[in-house]
């Protein structure tokens, strides 16, 4: 039989550790937080101030900047842009290698590839290409490869294009992930 002050001592590190899963759980970050697999990444946010990206990158890659943008390089070759707001805190983080999305999509991954992590999202076409994005994760877009995708499906104006077209270039599964695209989402609190 048990006694119930032996009883404590056996349960308290079970209920320890439940409150901490319960604890992260709780605490869990948003989307753009902890999208992307990279210790170093991960401490950068969406609003902090340009000087973090000095401080956690400036030893691992080739800084660059310029009036908006801070460009980390390694060996000639674009790895992450971070584009600034006026008071110079990052607006938005284009990713172009290295990094891989908590379902391991990456730039050079297929459509096909991320349509089945994370589903058939929305097409926005831009003056850059196509972006694909969801409702969930939020804060997250990616951009498609455009010559990957049929001269007579490429640079369709937002206005012009028509849900057949956009149909036709999300079942384009061999069109690669060319940029991944952390940004800032103005309604978080708002339901889908």
């Amino acid at each position: 039989m048990l006694n119930p002050k032996t009883c404590r001592y056996l349960f308290s590190p079970l209920i320890l550790f439940l409150c901490l899963i319960i604890s992260q759980l709780l605490n869990a970050t948003s989307a753009t937080e902890n999208i992307i697999h990279d210790n170093c990444l991960q401490t950068i946010r969406i609003g902090d101030p340009a000087l973090n990206i000095f401080s956690v990158f400036g030893s691992r890659y080739q800084v660059k900047k310029d009036y908006l943008t801070v460009t980390l390089m390694e060996k000639g070759r674009t790895v992450l842009v971070f584009t600034l707001d006026a008071h110079e805190n990052i607006s938005l983080i284009d990713i172009y290698d290295h990094y891989a999305t908590e379902k391991y999509i990456r730039c050079g991954s297929k459509l096909s590839d991320l349509i089945k992590a994370y589903g058939r999202g929305k097409l926005d076409p831009t003056d850059r290409g196509y972006f694909v994005w969801y409702k969930k994760p939020k804060g997250i877009m990616f951009l498609l490869n455009n010559a990957d995708i049929p001269k007579e499906l490429r640079n369709i104006p937002d206005d012009a294009i028509k849900p057949e077209d956009e149909k036709k270039i999300l079942s384009l599964g061999n069109v690669r992930v060319s940029v991944i695209r952390i940004f800032k989402t103005f309604n978080e609190d708002a339901d889908e």
